[in-house]
Parts: C-alpha cells; sequence; structure tokens
C-alpha cells in the first residue's frame, strides 16, 4: 500500500485483510530504491496507490501491478455492503497480517513478517492494559510504515474509540500540534519523547499519554505527569509485533 491519505490507508487494510491477503504498507516519502527493494523482496503482486502517486509506483519492481483507488472509487460503491461470503474470498493461503520493513542491521530494509494470531494478541492485550475506551479520541500521526501507527490505529478500533488522523502535509509539532490535538478534542496520544518534549503540558487535555521509541527523560516524566492522567513507557522489536514490555510512569519511578 502507496497511500498518503489517512482515510484512503485505513481503508486499505481492512480490504486487504478481509479479503484474506497480508498487507506491506510503504510511505510515499520513501527513496526510490527504497520502495523497489521492499516490493521486489516481499514479492508484491499489486499495489494500492492514488494516480497522483503514479510517479512512484511506475518504478516498481515488474509484476506488481498498480491499483489507483481513486480510479476505482465508482466501481467500489456499486459493490454490495455485506460482508463478502468465503467463497468469494476463498480461503487465507496462511496466518500473514503484515510485512513492516525496518532499516535492518546491515543498511539494508529487512521485512518482519508478523501473522493474524499475533497481531490480535497484541491488539487484545494492549487495549485492556492502556485502558482505551469508546469515549477516547486517538492522535494517529506515525505513518503506516512503521509499526508504531499499529499502536495508534488498531488498539484504538478494538476499544471502540475514534482515530484521529494528522492533517496532509508535514508532520505537526510544538503549538501547531497543541492547537490540533485541542480543536480535535483528542484525548490520547502515543509519541516518541522528543515530540512530546515539544509540546505545552499546562495547555493539554490529554488522559492517556504513551511513550516510545527512544529514552523518556525524567525531568519530562514530572512535566507531565498529572493525577488522572495514564502515562506509560513501552518497548518493543518489530519482530516482537510493536510493545513487549510496558511500565506506568510517575515522577519517582526511575
Amino acid at each position: 500500500m502507496l497511500l498518503d491519505e489517512a482515510v484512503d490507508a485505513y481503508v486499505g487494510m481492512l480490504a486487504v485483510l478481509k479479503a484474506h491477503a497480508a498487507y506491506v504498507p510503504l510511505d510515499a516519502g520513501f527513496p526510490s530504491d527504497r520502495l523497489s527493494y521492499i516490493v521486489s523482496d516481499a514479492s508484491v503482486r499489486m499495489v494500492l496507490s492514488l494516480s497522483r502517486l503514479s510517479e512512484r509506483t511506475r518504478d516498481l519492481a515488474a509484476g506488481a501491478k498498480p491499483l489507483y483507488l481513486d480510479r476505482v472509487r465508482s466501481r467500489v460503491a456499486e459493490q454490495s455492503p455485506e460482508r463478502p461470503d468465503a467463497l468469494a474470498v476463498g480461503e487465507p493461503p496462511d496466518d500473514l497480517c503484515y510485512v513492516i520493513y525496518t532499516s535492518g542491521s546491515t543498511g539494508r530494509p529487512k521485512g518482519v513478517a508478523v501473522g493474524h494470531p499475533a497481531v490480535c494478541n497484541f491488539v487484545r492485550v494492549a487495549s485492556e492494559v492502556y485502558g482505551i475506551t469508546c469515549d477516547d479520541r486517538v492522535y494517529q500521526g506515525m505513518t503506516i510504515a512503521f509499526d508504531f501507527s499499529v499502536e495508534e490505529i488498531w488498539v484504538p478500533w478494538m476499544a471502540g474509540a475514534t482515530v484521529v488522523p494528522r492533517p496532509e502535509g508535514p508532520s505537526l509539532l510544538g503549538a501547531e500540534l497543541d492547537a490540533f490535538l485541542r480543536e480535535r478534542r483528542v484525548s490520547a496520544l502515543c509519541c516518541v519523547p522528543t515530540l512530546l518534549a515539544t509540546l505545552d503540558e499546562n495547555a493539554s487535555e490529554l488522559r492517556f499519554l504513551l511513550v516510545s521509541g527512544e529514552p523518556c527523560p525524567q525531568d519530562l516524566v514530572t512535566r507531565w505527569h498529572r493525577p488522572g492522567r495514564r502515562f506509560l513507557n513501552v518497548y518493543g522489536p518489530t519482530e516482537a509485533t510493536v510493545t513487549a514490555t510496558w511500565s506506568p510512569l510517575a515522577p519517582t519511578v526511575r
């Protein structure tokens, strides 16, 4: 999937999985050689994209057929809204859910294949541990090409919460992100500590915070800790399905 609009990406992921296929998330900002390598290495046969990104799909590996969603929307709208039956989609060939590529220790992207049992287990446990509820509005700011986005998307969906994608364009931080979170009434944020450090803790209405991806300084914990706010630090390599460890953060915890 090579998409630069969040809603298309969400719909694409759900559609691929309902068809008993597996998805390989790509980022339109990736260099062309990285995109080509991933598509070739993962033996991708179809690339869901948009026609305005056709230049990015043109040089992908042979055999990877692009399907531009904006060109088939009318055909999609004509389809039945009912869930496809087993005969229409066929039996799943395996338990594969997605393949996400990391930087790799050699500098060459390394594909990590994650199965449905692992993802389902993570989403079920994380939704319970994090305490996300159907009343929450969760900011989704990470590219789907990184597994951190699984935390931002699938866990809220499991809880029946609302996912609030970042606007198109450069990533938000500082006062711009503060304003966006307030305007959209976001109550839960998952991010790296570096991003959290740019925000104003006194202007925030967040009730849930999760930091990951890098060490969280103690002074940042002190700044953001509030009674009634759940503040977690999590860690996990992609191979362990997003998150392997978690711990609540408080000024007295080091």
